[in-house]
């Protein structure tokens, strides 16, 4: 039963975030690029100070970002605002409110909706969504950076300051707190 309790729930992952184009650092088929699909997973990500998924899409936006020959500021995934991807500053606001889900969540959807119509309001909320819930899973499971992310992480942690959240003591080198 936890073998396919975990199957449906990576399906559901995939089917809220990358599909089946996880290892594509270009995404042409859908509403969001892949640059603002991992600035929404990094800024929820680091909203709930979350370590190991921070700093996995804060990577994955450097690469995906590379790929597509954007500059990109990785610190605005973690401060907030415009990332240097299209409608970043829209998407960091829709993260942001949907975290507080406050009276600012209306606002900041018509803003993002404004800038990347229906579809891309629906691609970001199930993106929130998911990560919300990734985010618990991997702070409840105590899972450490997998070695790939950890060299890359060295480069940024002390810089963007998510070696200060809690969960950061579950990666071996990298808890300031």
């Amino acid at each position: 039963l936890a073998a396919e309790d975990h199957l449906r729930w990576r399906s559901l992952v995939l089917s809220m975030y990358s599909r089946d184009a996880f290892d594509e650092m270009v995404w042409t088929d859908r509403a969001l690029t892949r640059p603002q699909v991992e600035l929404l997973a990094a800024r929820t990500s680091s909203l709930n100070e979350c370590f190991y998924r921070t700093s996995a899409h804060v990577t994955l936006l450097g690469a995906s970002s590379a790929a597509t020959d954007d500059e990109v500021l990785l610190a605005a995934a973690v401060e907030g605002g415009d990332a240097g991807v299209g409608h970043g500053a829209e998407l960091a606001a829709f993260a942001e409110a949907s975290w507080r889900r406050d009276e600012t969540l209306a606002i900041a959807r018509e803003a993002l909706r404004n800038g990347v119509g229906d579809d891309g309001v629906t691609e970001a909320a199930l993106t929130v969504a998911i990560f919300r819930s990734l985010n618990l899973a991997a702070d409840a499971s105590g899972i450490p950076l997998d070695e790939s992310f950890a060299s890359q992480t060295r480069g940024f942690a002390g810089a963007l300051g998510i070696d200060q959240f809690s969960t950061a003591k579950n990666s071996p080198g990298f808890s300031r707190s």
